[in-house]
């Protein structure tokens, strides 16, 4: 019990100076290893060298896999809308750049592979959950502008749009696939081809 209070004590204390410095490295490693590996082959071992501290340093901070991962992406948010545009085409596009320039980093990319791959654990589960609540809202947000511009019919399933767009374009960051802007605005064309003509 001694134990379990010392790293707790640990975990909530203060972070400044050096150990604010050890802290930005350890995390920093984390999702670069997030990014390559995912979250079931991640090695706390992996991290500490990468990072350049002792492995203990992290277990007393962080007593588990689980709660390093989810500090590691806990403050990464998915780019999930953007401010009105003139027409829906224009705002996902935006939207897609967005989400290519997020994942041109090491956090992007560790959240993106552990949103798309590593769900097993409850911590991670409840940050991608809030993350898909987000890019509901920002979905359903985007679509209402669209559909009082008259671009669009009532009654589009929003979310599934939205999810339609993020899909293809995260299961080719997924695979380390190229993707180009012909690649997004050939997605964008389908899919608000076929909300347009759905109804």
């Amino acid at each position: 019990m001694a134990a379990h209070t010392q790293v707790r004590r640990t975990v909530g204390a203060q972070t400044t100076g050096r150990a604010k410095e050890v802290v930005r490295r350890v995390l920093a490693e984390t999702a670069k290893q997030l990014s390559r590996h995912g979250y079931t082959a991640l090695s706390v071992d992996a991290v500490a060298a990468g990072a350049g501290v002792n492995k203990t340093t992290i277990y007393r901070r962080w007593p588990t896999k689980a709660e390093l991962v989810a500090a590691a992406v806990r403050d990464v948010t998915l780019p999930v809308g953007v401010t009105e545009g003139t027409s829906l085409e224009e705002e996902l596009l935006r939207l897609l750049r967005s989400l290519l320039r997020f994942a041109s980093n090491p956090q992007g990319r560790g959240l993106i592979r552990v949103m798309q791959t590593d769900r097993s654990n409850p911590e991670v589960e409840r940050i991608v959950a809030a993350q898909r609540v987000r890019r509901r809202a920002a979905g359903i947000a985007m679509v209402e502008r669209a559909v009082r511009r008259g671009e669009l019919p009532r009654g589009v399933p929003a979310s599934v749009l939205i999810e339609l767009v993020y899909g293809a374009v995260i299961a080719r960051l997924t695979a380390h696939e190229e993707i180009g802007e012909a690649f997004l605005r050939t997605v964008i064309s389908i899919v608000v081809a076929g909300a347009k003509g759905g109804r």
